[in-house]
């Protein structure tokens, strides 16, 4: 017989039992689309994901007990079963690996194979959205500032940031470096960045170097941009290498306290920030470092903006000369930067720019960056390769020397006549000489060049 129809006492509402089934296994799908958007499993590592704030990895006594108080399931014959058991042995969402594909879905779909769980989530602005605000003239002043006021520098800082948000699966290869004075919007510019991206898993900061480029680096698992705060000079040798290398790394070794390492796709951006001059290093052929000194004029938020600060460049300034006010421009940025839509604006503005001649690998070289450079750069080294390869006749006062028993030949120089070979060559190209300003600097850069050069 068929089923007979429910009659309820209270309302006499007529009950479909087809239709309350239907209703109830559709409830149950939802629940498990729910329970797969937060919960993975991976094949390679044996492992359950779950998202809590960010995925988090555990094993199979853990993943039981963190849902245990999940209700139960009725299965066939009117039994019931445990959550987990039964979401295991029926619909676990399992993958072969995890990984991180970052996107923008206004520039290119999600190009994650379909073996592997993506831990990127599209940015939950979507560039469609907003306002046009002074925010985004206050913005470009902000960049115009930071980069030392220079046009070429200011485009390429403020066109770096909108390729994070245009293309995050591009990596950069490129460091930021920002220095200057307090107040100058360093911490502003990263807060802008913060606030763009709008997810703390993907935007990092943090004081101390060892936290990302010590052993374990989990912090830089899922960034895009990581920004290490008040460099010093002791950090910045000792972790020199690390943050080049990590800048052009394709995958990176992510270590956990007791977990095993793990190598995961690397799309992380970093950037330096200290009132230090001292705070990185240049080196002679660096094509990695991005170093700008951040202008005054922004630091003087209590008294009248002393010029037109703003850059005129695809945009009309904001900020005109004889402005007053207790904060002239960081008060009215950051009731800016809390408003949604304005930021929204913001957003939209950086991920519709044209970056088709855009090359983030090249930057321009400003002034901090030729200081910079000039404070490291060893001149004595490309002049030595220049000064022996000459003919005998055009050196200075010189003597050679045959070794006994050798077909080697030794070049006895004075002291004084190859420093000021040395000074003249530097004059007519136009190079800082400041590691080797002095006669006894000069020799003693000299003595640590692999060569047998002797000088009386």
């Amino acid at each position: 017989d068929p089923p007979k129809p429910i009659i309820m006492e209270e309302d006499w509402e007529y009950i479909d039992p087809l239709q309350a089934e239907l209703d109830k296994q559709e409830q149950l799908e939802d629940k498990v689309k729910i329970f797969n958007d937060n919960n993975v499993f991976i094949r390679n590592t044996q492992r359950y994901y779950c998202m809590e704030g960010q995925w988090v990895g555990c094993s199979a006594a853990s993943f039981r007990e963190l849902h245990g108080n999940m209700p139960k399931v009725e299965i066939e014959g009117g039994k019931s079963q445990n959550w987990v058991t039964w979401w295991i042995e029926n619909h676990r969402n399992d993958y072969q690996k995890l990984d991180f594909y970052p996107y923008n879905i206004n520039h290119r779909p999600d190009q994650t194979p379909p073996t592997v769980f993506n831990t990127f989530t599209q940015f939950k602005r979507s560039g469609e959205e907003g306002k046009v605000t002074k925010l985004i003239e206050l913005f470009e002043t902000l960049v115009f500032n930071l980069a030392e006021g220079n046009k070429d520098c200011a485009r390429y800082l403020r066109n770096y940031v909108a390729h994070l948000i245009q293309r995050p699966w591009e990596l950069p290869e490129t460091v930021i470096g920002l220095y200057g004075n307090g107040g100058t919007g360093k911490d502003t510019f990263v807060q802008t960045i913060s606030r763009l991206i709008d997810d703390n898993d993907y935007v990092k900061t943090t004081g101390q170097q060892s936290q990302g480029l010590g052993r374990f680096n989990s912090m830089l698992d899922s960034c895009l941009f990581c920004d290490f705060n008040e460099g010093e000079g002791k950090d910045a040798v000792e972790g020199l290498a690390k943050l080049k290398n990590n800048s052009t790394a394709k995958t990176l070794p992510i270590e956990r306290k007791g977990v095993d390492v793990v190598a995961v796709r690397h799309y992380c951006r970093y950037c330096v920030k200290s009132n230090n001059p001292s705070f990185c290093i240049v080196e002679e052929d660096d094509r990695r470092m991005f170093v700008v000194l951040a202008t005054r004029y922004l630091a003087h938020n209590w008294s009248i903006c002393p010029e037109d600060c703003s850059w005129k460049g695809d945009k009309p300034g904001s900020m005109k000369k004889g402005e007053k006010g207790s904060q002239w421009f960081f008060g009215q940025y950051y009731e800016l930067l809390n408003d949604e839509e304005a930021v929204n604006g913001l957003f939209s503005y950086l991920d519709n720019l044209d970056l088709s001649s855009f090359n983030v690998r090249k930057f321009p070289k400003g002034k901090a960056y030729q200081e910079n450079q000039a404070k490291n750069y060893k001149p004595c080294i490309p002049w030595l390769r220049e000064f022996i390869s000459r003919p005998i006749e055009s050196t200075c006062d010189f003597r050679i020397v045959n070794l006994r028993n050798t077909k080697q030949r030794v070049l006895f120089c004075p002291k004084d006549a190859l420093f000021s070979e040395f000074n003249s060559w530097c004059m007519a190209k136009n190079i800082q000489n400041k590691s080797c300003d002095s006669e006894p600097k000069f020799t003693r850069e000299l003595k640590l060049v692999d060569t047998e050069l002797v000088t009386n």
